[in-house]
């Protein structure tokens, strides 16, 4: 398009201002041009695109538009492709925020570190929680407020946050404590009992058979103190924790009876030897099994007031410590009538009779607790037999280790033997206390798993009862 009163667009090589022109003033009606192409001559060759090749033509005079704002300098990575909106970034990535780092380059987001994982509070020193576990561990239960602040803390990361629970684990955390503490001067005096010197005097053959027996059953008991020791760490995790101590225990337990079956008199060639062996292997096994034995039913008892402590709605508890008192008085007496008999010592019948009291007021008080009570009325029963239970059981336990120290005078045994079997005793009634409530524990869950939607029968079950009660009564007369 040519405009009005200029020259062709051939003759224009070299544009003149205006008063130099010839021309008359252009006139046009058309808009004005706008941008970098606003040039007043044509180009004799198409520019290129904007995107390619940014700089504008020297000739070029760009028109005047407002100031932009100013943008961050592009990043080389800046052309690649945005990720998506919706992704999220992984939990352990580092959390980035559209701030300008203190000391960096504007418009360059800094990353902040992910924080730390929270950790319980420092426990107390070795000594102040072997402490805290010694009073612990003769106590039936402990308080919600009597666990510590380390315990609370790393039962809120296992997730335990009921009180009773937590209360309930920090008291087996003390046992099994106590129990792996004092297990350890045990094993050291028995190993000294079994490879020292003095004794009673046996046959060479005898006396190396005697040694490997009790060298196994040395090592079955490191092998438990040992899991025990691990099992510490783990004291949270209260339902995997209890099957493995469980299964540990059951080993340590029977390993003694398993090699007391082997029949020491024969290793001695001699057949007139074979009764005094026999006699002397005896009494070795009779001190070796017998606080296992005994330990059986005490732990099971205190289990059972254990476990009416935590579930004082619970009848099942109190049935159980009820029926285990007969037992366990007639295993007593079972146990120290041989020492007796071989002795002719009284402190065995006085430490029979002492602790066939206590078995006497301890049944009395499971009489009180074997239906379902509130916890004030569970504290109050076991406080009135615990007092007569105590005192008895006290009286029976002197006079036991009299009898034990007379014994191994007359026998010739070690003087060791009865510190050694003092210790087994009150070791292994620790370690069944907490054993027997976890299996006691699990038996009231699966009963009330078992026991749901039986009403019905339970209904029947009690107008049966009701029956056969009320078999021999007088009828009831006719109403008025």
């Amino acid at each position: 398009m040519q405009p009005p009163g200029g020259n062709p667009p051939s003759d224009r090589k070299k544009p003149l201002p205006p008063p130099f022109g010839g021309g008359r003033p252009q006139t046009s009606t058309a808009p004005p041009p706008s941008g970098p192409t606003a040039a007043p001559q044509p180009q004799p060759q198409p520019q290129p695109q904007p995107q390619l090749q940014p700089q504008p033509q020297p000739h070029a005079q760009p028109a005047k538009l407002p100031p932009a704002p100013q943008q961050p300098q592009p990043q080389p990575q800046s052309m690649l492709p945005p990720p998506p909106a919706a992704a999220a970034a992984p939990p352990s990535a580092p959390m980035r925020l559209p701030l300008p780092a203190p000391n960096g380059p504007p418009g360059v987001p800094f990353e902040i570190p992910p924080l730390p994982p929270m950790t319980p509070a420092r426990d107390q020193g070795f000594v102040e929680f072997a402490q805290i576990s010694m009073k612990r561990a003769f106590r039936l239960r402990i308080d919600p407020d009597q666990v510590t602040t380390h315990e609370r803390a790393a039962l809120a990361l296992a997730g335990v946050t009921e009180p009773s629970l937590q209360a309930f684990l920090a008291w087996r955390r003390s046992v099994l404590f106590g129990f792996a503490v004092l297990l350890i001067p045990l094993i050291i005096l028995k190993a000294v009992e079994i490879f020292g010197s003095g004794g009673v005097a046996l046959p060479d053959d005898a006396t190396t058979t005697l040694k490997g027996l009790s060298t196994i059953a040395l090592l079955t008991e490191v092998g438990f103190g040992a899991l025990c020791w691990m099992q510490l760490r783990d004291w949270t995790r209260w339902r995997k924790q209890r099957r493995i101590i469980a299964l540990g225990w059951l080993v340590f337990f029977l390993a003694p009876f398993v090699i007391y079956l082997y029949p020491l008199r024969t290793t001695v060639p001699d057949e007139a030897q074979h009764a005094g062996v026999g006699i002397i292997f005896a009494v070795q096994a009779m001190m070796m099994l017998a606080p296992k034995a005994v330990s059986l039913m005490a732990g099971t008892m205190r289990a059972a007031l254990v476990t009416k402590m935590l579930f004082p709605g619970s009848a099942a508890p109190g049935w159980l410590a009820l029926a285990a008192a007969p037992v366990y008085a007639v295993l007593i007496f079972l146990v120290l009538i041989v020492p007796y008999h071989l002795t002719g010592s009284g402190y065995f019948v006085v430490a029979i009779l002492g602790f066939l009291a206590a078995q006497y007021f301890l049944a009395k008080g499971a009489l009180e607790l074997a239906q379902p009570t509130n916890r004030d009325q569970a504290m109050k029963a076991v406080q009135r037999a615990r007092s007569s239970y105590l005192i008895a059981l006290a009286i029976g336990a002197l006079f036991v280790v009299l009898a034990l120290a007379e014994l191994v005078d007359q026998l010739d045994f070690k003087p060791l033997s009865v510190v050694t079997l003092v210790g087994t005793m009150l070791t292994n009634v620790w370690i069944l206390t907490l054993i027997t409530t976890d299996g006691l524990i699990a038996s009231l869950d699966r009963a009330r798993g078992i026991g749901a939607g039986t009403s019905a029968l339970a209904a029947e079950a009690d107008r049966q009862i009701a029956a056969f009660a009320s078999a021999d009564l007088p009828p009831a007369p006719p109403p008025s």
